[in-house]
């Protein structure tokens, strides 16, 4: 291998490397804030369940509704962002695995190159993905356990 061959591949390691660790930067932030939004949530649950009387809320059950559904689509929207995010960090750190591979004339076997292949399916959204599936849902279910415990603190 010539010492230009050898710079390139070690240049293009490097960034392999960056986006690699942008993606799992991202991740442990994309952890961080859910569970600080969570603990926001549960707090919110806690404090109306301790609360005497609730706040009056013009538009009582309505707005209540529409105060739980606002959190829902802000969370929507963080994952769909964060998703799209990790999204390009995994495609240009598989580009430049490829890349890589090519210069290193490497290639998987049979087998491998099929349980890869399956898992680098192009994902539609961030449902797709299990991990912001998962995460989504429980931000459903607190949105609902809120509505739920001050639910009968309102007249319609």
């Amino acid at each position: 291998m010539k010492e230009s061959d050898k710079r390139h591949f070690d240049a293009i390691l490097a960034l392999y490397q960056r986006a690699l660790d942008q993606f799992n930067e991202r991740r442990k932030y994309e952890v961080q804030v859910s569970v600080a939004f969570w603990t926001t949530l549960l707090l919110a649950i806690a404090g109306s369940v301790n609360l005497a009387a609730f706040p009056k809320l013009p538009g009582g059950r309505v707005t209540l509704v529409l105060l739980a559904l606002a959190v829902v689509v802000l969370n929507a929207m963080w994952h769909d962002s964060i998703w799209r995010s990790n999204r390009l960090d995994r495609a240009r750190a598989l580009d430049y695995q490829a890349e890589l591979h090519s210069l290193a004339d490497f290639r998987y076997t049979g087998d491998t190159e099929k349980k890869l292949s399956g898992a680098r399916l192009e994902q539609k959204s961030f449902l797709s993905n299990s991990s912001h599936r998962f995460q989504f849902a429980l931000t459903l279910l607190l949105a609902a356990c809120f509505v739920l415990v001050n639910w009968s603190r309102f007249t319609s």
